[in-house]
């Protein structure tokens, strides 16, 4: 398959900042879902998510940081690999993923291109802006666009990211709102939510409480 200059001149400048990653241990057998968090703050919602599809699904879940998450009980946790061409094929080699989730709007432009060879679909979940890895950012004329294309479905939590990531290239998008940890609150459909937040504005709202009317 033919590359676009900008993922040429990325991989190329990859092969310089590739590092060694540690041996990572055995892969269980069955079905894997990798998810990966580009940072410890939105990698408590994939927590969560891990939990549900073990406890549901019954697959092994590899759940990817660069920083240091807190361990999740039968979550197998690993740094992600460098976003290198060599590096993601040796990653996507030994844990065998069938599906990978990425978080927040990280592109790891090599990552997906090698999914996108393997066949491997990538679903980003929690989306709020499309940005090129840290460290990995520059001038590669078409890079964002092209890369998103691999991305089989963006999950955005509201419409200003949605159009956020369809300006940058991406193909499916969809406004899935806020992957957040269990709270009190109610499941709810973002676009209603939004909609009734614009209707009310910032108007005083009195709600119902058991038989007394009060401001809730």
């Amino acid at each position: 398959m033919a590359l676009s200059l900008g993922r040429t001149l990325y991989n190329l400048t990859g092969r310089r900042a590739s590092g060694q990653n540690a041996q990572p241990p055995p892969r269980p057998l069955g079905d894997l879902v990798w998810l990966h968090a580009p940072e410890i703050g939105c990698s408590r919602g994939l927590r969560q998510l891990a939990l549900r599809l073990i406890d549901e699904l019954g697959v092994t879940v590899l759940l990817t940081c660069p920083e240091e998450v807190p361990p999740t009980a039968g979550v197998v946790h690993q740094p992600p690999p460098d976003d290198t061409a060599a590096d993601t094929r040796g990653f996507l080699a030994h844990w065998q993923p069938q599906l990978l989730l990425m978080a927040e709007g990280e592109v790891r432009p090599a990552l997906l291109l090698e999914a996108q060879n393997r066949h491997l679909p990538v679903v980003m979940v929690d989306a709020r802006a499309p940005y090129l890895l840290k460290g990995r950012d520059g001038w590669f004329p078409g890079l964002m666009r092209s890369s998103l294309q691999s991305v089989r479905q963006v999950m955005a939590v509201d419409e200003a990211a949605a159009r956020a990531f369809r300006k940058a290239g991406a193909g499916e998008v969809a406004v899935a709102g806020r992957m957040e940890e269990p709270s009190a609150a109610l499941p709810y459909h973002e676009p209603e939510r939004a909609a009734l937040a614009a209707l009310m504005a910032t108007r005083p709202v009195w709600l119902p409480c058991g038989w007394r009317i009060g401001c809730c």
